[in-house]
This record gives structure tokens, sequence and C-alpha cells, in this order.
């Protein structure tokens, strides 16, 4: 299961790097687009846990844990100043909901972090 998320993960990032590459896509599009990409990810978790499939669950945790690990080595705590660690913070606690929900396949848990995502993701469009 491990080896097949590498290979979605990879696969997904290669996507974007070609998008930025080939259409000019700038890095605020990027992070749009990871967060869309995770919120898509953590709603298809939720009916996946709905449905009973534990596996499927687990592997859509994962990669959304992925996307928030790649949201994070993209802050610069340096020039970000406060918001970059604060983001840092809300990234390393959205990751820890992850695990636990993927270990305890919580319903709240993903409602929980799908709520945080999206909040990130109004406060980030609202930028653009």
């Amino acid at each position: 299961m491990y080896a097949m998320n590498q290979r979605a993960e990879a696969d997904f990032y290669n996507q974007l790097s070609s998008a930025s590459n080939e259409e000019s896509v700038s890095p605020h599009r990027i992070v749009q687009m990871l967060l869309d990409g995770g919120l898509e990810r953590l709603h298809r978790a939720r009916v996946a846990l709905m449905a009973g499939d534990s596996h499927l669950q687990a592997e859509l945790v994962l990669q959304v844990h992925a996307i928030i690990g790649g949201l994070k080595a993209g802050l610069n705590l340096e020039l970000g100043g406060e918001i970059a660690r604060n983001l840092m913070d809300l990234y390393q606690y959205i990751e820890k909901r992850l695990m636990s929900s993927k270990i305890a396949g919580d319903m709240a848990i993903i409602d929980e972090v799908i709520g945080l995502v999206a909040e990130i993701k109004v406060g980030w469009d609202a930028i653009g």
C-alpha cells in the first residue's frame, strides 16, 4: 500500500510540476491546487469510511498527509514570520489528526480536518 501511495503522490506532484512548467502556473495557484486536491481526497475518504472501505479511507488519508507535508515544506518561516509559523503549527496538527483518523477510522476527525483545510483554502483564495 505504501509503495502505491508513493507512486500516486509522485504522479500528482509530477502533474503539478508539469502544469507549472507548461502553463506558467504561479506558486499561489499550485498551493490552491494542493488544497483542492487535499479536500477532494478528504471527501472521498469520508465516503469510503461511510461505505466501510477502511483500506481506501486509509490510502486517501495518507495522500492528504503527503499533500500537507508538501505544503509544510513550502513554508518559509523566516520570510513568512508569524503567519508561516502559525501555518506550520496548523499543518502539524492536521497531520496528527489525519494519523488518528487513519488509525481510528473516526468520521468526526475527518470532518474536523475538512473544516480546517477548507478554512485555509478560503484564506488562501482571498489572497489571490
